[in-house]
């Protein structure tokens, strides 16, 4: 994913540009490693509850609590990115 569009899957994984850029240059042999760990080793991208509560409260149109979470979830990409 990282590959074939870099921003995108920056975007879907929750991750900044360096850390893409780790991912991406890993060999085979590394990713094994990675994957056969025991360890968490990601976290989930919601690290308030006030967040977590706006992306699942009920919402009567479910289109616009998609469009809302993806705008979201981008500004924070972009807040990320910026630091």
């Amino acid at each position: 994913m990282i590959e074939k569009d870099k921003v995108m899957a920056m975007y879907r994984l929750g991750i900044d540009e360096k850390t893409a850029d780790i991912l991406s240059s890993l060999s085979t042999s590394q990713m094994l490693v990675l994957s056969e760990t025991n360890q968490l080793t990601f976290q989930l991208r919601f690290e308030n509850a006030e967040m977590m509560e706006k992306l699942t409260e009920e919402s009567r149109v479910s289109d616009i609590k998609q469009m809302h979470t993806g705008i979201l979830l981008s500004s924070l990409l972009l807040d990320s990115m910026n630091k």
